[in-house]
């Protein structure tokens, strides 16, 4: 059985946000703009001696990205590409934080204009040509990107596995593979890197952004739905993992902190399959 919302869990608080921005331009302008000039200051703090040059690139490629967001929303595809390209031509030491945000945009362009599809593979080709031939970390989280957004996930396993176990950037891979890794069937390295207690309370702290985006009460309460979803959704994978890597203890202990969230048929229903489907048939019957 494979749940509907498990691939999307990375960004599911992205259609909340989307909604509220959509139903302004120029909200969108000052969201995008102000997270990405305090992620631009965070970046111009963590470099001693930041030139003035790189300084006035950060603030352009902020500008280009949320011109090109714009001009996608108005299908000015050859516009948006144009800006999308300045930003990623630079690298992901131009400005990193507006490189990391253009890579998913380029993605979606991607889907909808066939010059953009084309500059996505000119671009993914070029990092790994250059991750082959540096072996660096920027190209190596060039690439990974790439190839995440493209949805060339068991390439990035590949790399993840290939990467020395003390590796900075495989632990900061490791933490976006879980999906991969239960695809695999890698579920000690899922429980390893997905950190099932911390992904849960953060996905309940998400119904506290729910109230703080404000629009209808019943856009609010289908927010919530798609949220409480994808919480039994999870932890029901967490759930199995723990069970199928025989530890019991963890497993009980979890299922008893998801039921005092919520305990109700439709999350005992998706605790009594993940355990069936591990070989642990009775097990909630015991909590």
């Amino acid at each position: 059985m494979k749940y509907s919302l498990f691939p999307l869990l990375p960004i599911i608080l992205l259609p909340l946000l989307t909604y509220v921005a959509t139903a302004n331009d120029n909200l969108e302008s000052v969201v995008d703009n102000s997270s990405l000039k305090q992620a631009a200051s965070d970046e111009s703090q963590s470099l001693p001696g930041l030139e003035k040059d790189y300084k006035k690139r950060v603030d352009e490629a902020i500008t280009r990205l949320a011109i090109a967001k714009r001009r996608i929303r108005k299908s000015e595809f050859d516009a948006a590409l144009a800006n999308l390209l300045w930003i990623l031509d630079g690298g992901v030491k131009s400005s990193e934080k507006a490189w990391q945000n253009a890579v998913p945009e380029l993605a979606q362009l991607a889907r909808m204009y066939s010059p953009a599809a084309k500059s996505y593979d000119s671009l993914r080709d070029k990092s790994r040509f250059a991750w082959e031939a540096n072996q660096d970390s920027d190209s190596l989280r060039a690439l990974f990107e790439f190839n995440h957004f493209a949805r060339y996930e068991n390439e990035n396993l590949a790399l993840f596995d290939s990467l020395p176990v003390d590796s900075p950037d495989k632990k900061i891979f490791g933490k976006r593979l879980f999906r991969v890794f239960w695809e695999n069937a890698r579920y000690e390295d899922f429980l390893k890197w997905l950190d099932h207690e911390e992904r849960f309370n953060s996905q309940l702290q998400g119904f506290e952004r729910i109230n703080l985006l404000g629009g209808s009460p019943e856009m609010r309460q289908h927010a919530e739905g798609m949220l409480k979803q994808s919480v039994f959704e999870v932890s029901a994978r967490s759930l199995e993992a723990l069970l199928r890597t025989n530890r019991i203890n963890d497993a009980a202990s979890f299922a008893r902190k998801v039921l005092d969230f919520e305990d109700s048929l439709a999350s005992r229903t998706y605790l009594k399959e993940a355990a069936a489907r591990a070989g642990h048939s009775g097990f909630l019957s015991k909590l």
